[in-house]
C-alpha cells in the first residue's frame, strides 16, 4: 500500500480552484438580481453549491482524505447558510461543530 502524497491528489487541487475560479468570477461580473432570479428563487443556491464544492475539494486536497474535505465543507457552508440567513450564534456554531465531531468519530471509529 503506497502512501498518499500530495502530489497524486493534483487533479484534486484542480478541480477545487477550477470551481472557486467559477465562484470569483460570479461575484465579480455577475449582477446579484441574475443570481437571485435562478430557481429556488431568493435562495441564491447556486452560489452555496460552489462554495460547497469548491471548500469540499479544496479541503480534501488540504487533508489527504475526502471525507474530512467533505465534513469540513458541509460545517463551512452550513456557517455562511446561517450567517446570510441571520441565524448565526454561538450555541449554533457549539452545535455545528459538535455535530461534526461526533460524525467524523463515529466513522473513524468504524474503521
Amino acid at each position: 500500500m503506497t502512501k498518499k502524497t500530495y502530489l497524486n491528489t493534483i487533479p484534486t487541487l484542480g478541480i477545487g480552484v477550477f470551481f472557486l475560479f467559477i465562484l470569483l468570477e460570479i461575484f465579480f461580473f455577475v449582477d446579484p438580481s441574475i443570481i437571485r432570479t435562478i430557481p429556488p428563487e431568493n435562495s441564491y443556491a447556486i452560489i452555496f453549491l460552489l462554495i460547497f464544492l469548491s471548500a469540499c475539494f479544496l479541503l480534501s486536497y488540504l487533508f489527504l482524505n475526502m471525507r474530512r474535505g467533505l465534513l469540513l465543507a458541509i460545517g463551512l457552508t452550513i456557517l455562511i447558510l446561517f450567517s446570510f440567513l441571520h441565524m448565526i450564534s454561538a450555541l449554533n456554531i457549539v452545535i455545528l461543530l459538535l455535530t461534526l465531531l461526533s460524525f467524523e468519530l463515529l466513522l473513524t471509529a468504524k474503521q
